[in-house]
Order: C-alpha cells, then sequence, then structure tokens
C-alpha cells in the first residue's frame, strides 16, 4: 500500500483551486443534466466460476507457479440488500443461470512492474505468504451465444487467505474494456473482480461490470427473465452493494492540500443509497440490464488521492493511478448508526471520460479495489474486499459509485433469505 492509501492526510480541503486546476463547483452545464449522463450505464453483475474444461489452473515455471489460466462460466449474481435495521446489515445473495464465459491469464509480476497490454512480465514465482501483483493478459468475455462481449486488461493482487488454505488465495483485480463486438461495440467500460483463487480450478467470486450505454443498446425497462436458482458455489462470502451519490449541487467537494501547499486529491462527501442490478442474455432483446435505487441509507465520506496534473493521459494503454481512504456509516430507520467501516483502494486506474451532447464536460472512470478494514458496530472484526466501479463529474462535480463488498461470512452473519 502506498503511503497516499495508508496514511490519513495531514493537509486539508480548500475552497478556491490552485492555477491550472478546474472550479469543481463551477457548472458547466446543470448539475442534474450531468447526474444523469452519468447514470447511462449498464450494469453486469456476474458470479464466476470455474467451468471445469481448463484443468489445472496453475502455471509452472522454472521458479514454481508463476500464474494463473482458467477458462470460467459467468452467472447472474442477484444481491438483494436490506435497508439496515439495529439487527445490522444484511442481504440476500442468489446465484442463477449461466449468461456468459470468461477465459483469462494472469501473470504475476514483482511489485514495480509497470503493466502495459501486450507486456510480458519478468517470470516471478508465487508466494502464498504475501500479497503479489498481477497482470490480466488475453481476458475474453462473451454473453449470451457469443456475439456479444469484450476483451479486457487490467492488474490486480494476490492476498493470503486467512485460513491458510494452501492451494487458494483471496484476489482482487481490476481491468477495463479494451475492445467490444456486438452490443458492446464501440462502449467503453470497466470491470472489478473479487474472490478466491484455487490454483486447481481457477477463480470463483464476484465480476462487476459497467459499461457507457450512451445509445441504450443494453439498458432496458423490459421485465428481464427470472432468476433461476443454483448452489451458490461461494458460501462462505456475503456480497452486499451499494450505490454513492452526490446528494445535490449544494453538496461540495474541495481539493485537498498537503501542508506545504501541493494539491494530493479531493475530499468529498455522497449519500449511500441501496441499489438493485440486474442483467440477463437471453432477455427479449439479448443482453439487457435493469436497475433500480432504493433509498438512503448511509453516508460515505473519502479522500481520493490523484494528480490532476498527472502526465499520463488517463487513456487505456495510460491510466492514471489512484488511490483512495473511504470511510463509511450505515444507519437504520431511527437514523442511529449499526455499522461503521473503512475500505482503502490500493490499487486504482483513472480513464478520461467524453460525455456525449455535452461538449466541454469533464468526465472521469474510476475502477479499483481494496481490503476492508477498521470495522466497528456490525463489521468489528470484519473481512473482505471492496470493488470500486464509478464515474465522476468534473465542473460541476457528480458521482455514480457502485459498490460491491465481498465478506468473508462462514457463519452468515450477513446473510438473509432470498
Amino acid at each position: 500500500m502506498t503511503d497516499a492509501a495508508s496514511q490519513t492526510p495531514s493537509g486539508g480541503a480548500a475552497p478556491t483551486p490552485p492555477p491550472g486546476l478546474p472550479d469543481l463547483s463551477a457548472e458547466t452545464y446543470p448539475f442534474e443534466l450531468v447526474a444523469n449522463y452519468l447514470d447511462q450505464t449498464a450494469i453486469l453483475n456476474m458470479m464466476a466460476v470455474p467451468d471445469g474444461n481448463s484443468g489445472s489452473a496453475a502455471i509452472q515455471g522454472s521458479g514454481g507457479v508463476t500464474g494463473f489460466t482458467a477458462s470460467e462460466a459467468l452467472h447472474r449474481l442477484q444481491i438483494s440488500q436490506n435497508p439496515p435495521t439495529s439487527a445490522g446489515v444484511k442481504a440476500a445473495n442468489a446465484v442463477g443461470q449461466i449468461g456468459g464465459s470468461w477465459r483469462f491469464r494472469w501473470l504475476l509480476t514483482p511489485d514495480d512492474f509497470v503493466a502495459l497490454p501486450g507486456k510480458q512480465p519478468p517470470s516471478t514465482a508465487l508466494d502464498a505468504s504475501r500479497q503479489q501483483r498481477f497482470v490480466m493478459l488475453d481476458e475474453h468475455f462473451t454473453f449470451g451465444d457469443g456475439e456479444d462481449g469484450f476483451t479486457g486488461f487490467g492488474t490486480g493482487r494476490t492476498f493470503p487467505m486467512a485460513d491458510s488454505e494452501p492451494s487458494k488465495l483471496i484476489v482482487g483485480a481490476a481491468g477495463n474494456l479494451m475492445g467490444g463486438f456486438g452490443k458492446l461495440e464501440g462502449l467503453l467500460g470497466q470491470y472489478v473482480i473479487s474472490g478466491t483463487l484455487d490454483s486447481a480450478r481457477g477463480f470463483t467470486g464476484n465480476v462487476i461490470f459497467r459499461a457507457w450505454d450512451w445509445k441504450k443498446e443494453i439498458q432496458t425497462d423490459l421485465e428481464l427473465p427470472a432468476l433461476a436458482v443454483v448452489p451458490d458455489p461461494d458460501p462462505r462470502a456475503t456480497y452486499l452493494i451499494l450505490r454513492a451519490q452526490k446528494r445535490d449541487r449544494k453538496q461540495k467537494t474541495g481539493y485537498h492540500f498537503t501542508p506545504d501547499g501541493r494539491v494530493d486529491g479531493l475530499s468529498s462527501v455522497s449519500d449511500l443509497r441501496l441499489v438493485d442490478v440486474r442483467w440477463s442474455a437471453d432477455g427479449p432483446d439479448g443482453l439487457g440490464s435493469s436497475r433500480q435505487i432504493g433509498q438512503v441509507v448511509g453516508e460515505r465520506s473519502s479522500f481520493v488521492a490523484f494528480n490532476f496534473l498527472d502526465p499520463a493521459p488517463g487513456t487505456a494503454e495510460q491510466p492514471i493511478p489512484y488511490f483512495s481512504q473511504n470511510e463509511f456509516r450505515l444507519f437504520g430507520t431511527d437514523g442511529n448508526t449499526v455499522a461503521r467501516f473503512r475500505a482503502d483502494i490500493i490499487e486504482g486506474r483513472t480513464f478520461t471520460l467524453a460525455v456525449p451532447d455535452l461538449p466541454g464536460q469533464s468526465a472521469i472512470r474510476f475502477v479499483g479495489f481494496g481490503p476492508i478494514v477498521n470495522g466497528s458496530e456490525q463489521f468489528e472484526g470484519v473481512r473482505g474486499l471492496m470493488s470500486d466501479n464509478s464515474t465522476v463529474g468534473i465542473a460541476p462535480f457528480g458521482t455514480s459509485s457502485l459498490y460491491v463488498f465481498r465478506i468473508d461470512d462462514p457463519e452468515g452473519k450477513f446473510r438473509a433469505g432470498f
């Protein structure tokens, strides 16, 4: 973890931007209009399970395991989260029918390796006792009958299993859509994964994919086929999902400064809302996605270490790195806090985003992951990973963030009946 992500910043937010940086509170276009455009996305919330066709997932090198390759089935995943109560936070997790497939090749890298599409890292042996970075190569996703899909690229990290299972690791990773076909042709998108990696089989866990669907090729108001529930392949974990959004134009966001006056990021506060996202590959019009936004159930305060003046252009090949500290507070209908926790993005990528029909409007895509730490109330002692899949508008500043939390929950403390 870098210093930017592991230490509380000692500077503060300032109301006026320094020269060369935009005024975050200015409105190039009305706040409500920009917020609506940021939400024109198709979301696929998936459970990936090894399909059994690829044999051992481990790639062997001279020094031992140097990577992993697998073929996966992508199931529909529905997370139905209840409003928090005095009893805490609970969600029903239902895994449905297969809607797609995923092939990947992941290679372990040195900690300082600069990952680029097509760039092979030096052979690096697995050390299951510590965190290690890996690069995601040959990522290929298809949906339905295979006419829709995309190729991807990204990076991730392994985390030692707390139960000391020698063949398994916790993994988190963030990827970017590099080229789409079918309904995904020409779209921008990103995905985040969290789950377990078994060197004998492959990856089991969540993949949350989000594409900017300006022409509404995938978004639909039509009723999707019912979920055909199958046995949960990840029963030790419970997945929660929340949406963060700026309440209104009055809720301010500021630059964050170090004591010597340098800009080191942004500070913002957002509402947390329940959200229900669903998808299907065999709907009335093929691949389809729908979403319903629910009530406010908490608040998120964030410090995002992100350099607006970074020389990287924020493209698919050269994204801008970011790290963040995020404090979450969930409350019941009486307003009393039922859970607090922090989740830090330790590996994140930022991409610039042009908004159709709004020339001159700045926006950026964030995608990253990191551990859940420092929990209290119901979250005391909780272990898990957070996936961050977000869009942010600049001048006016608006947020449309989707968080998925994979919680180690062998006793079902966070599980509700479906």
